[in-house]
């Protein structure tokens, strides 16, 4: 009863559907930077940590600068600001992949922008779970449950996606330079 009066409610749901379509493309990173990063730009392993630390690193500070700002300016607003960071990071990826020779960027154009991206999640993940949960706080349980469940289950189907696309590349390319 709870959760279909939260699943019909609009406010609640729509941050819900916001944050599992972020969630997805963040499995997307975690299920396919490995392949990209490495096989595409050549990365060794070393380098590879680097990067995803230094990413984590990112998303945890961006974290710690919601906490610390959530009270003074609210949880709406952090939320479209890490957007607004996020998309931006995400447009000066795309434009360093089309703009690289072989749409191949340096390495340290492909960071930047991850690293910008990953940042924006990092403080887009607890505002968003701030606003299910105030949408939800009639009935705070079920409201974290399915805040929290329902994206984390779209990032999970969305992963094995991921190694199936980048296979399905690497045939092609394979087939291709044949």
């Amino acid at each position: 009863d709870r959760m279909r009066d939260l699943m019909t409610d609009r406010v609640f749901v729509a941050p819900v559907v916001v944050q599992c379509l972020v969630v997805a493309g963040f499995f997307v990173y975690i299920g396919g930077s490995s392949i990209v990063l490495q096989t595409q730009l050549g990365i060794s392993e070393r380098e590879y940590t680097a990067l995803f630390a230094t990413n984590a690193l990112a998303m945890v500070l961006a974290s710690i600068a919601f906490r610390l700002l959530v009270v003074r300016t609210g949880a709406a607003v952090l939320r479209r600001a890490a957007m607004t960071v996020a998309t931006l990071g995400g447009v000066a990826l795309l434009a360093a992949c089309l703009l690289a020779p072989d749409h191949v960027p340096p390495l340290p154009l492909v960071w930047a922008p991850l690293a910008v991206m990953l940042g924006g999640l990092g403080m887009f993940l607890p505002a968003s779970t701030s606003i299910t949960q105030a949408a939800g706080r009639r009935s705070a349980g079920t409201a974290a449950a399915l805040g929290g469940g329902i994206p984390f289950f779209s990032g999970a189907l969305t992963t094995p996606l991921t190694g199936l696309l980048g296979s399905l590349k690497a045939s092609m390319d394979t087939k291709r330079d044949a």
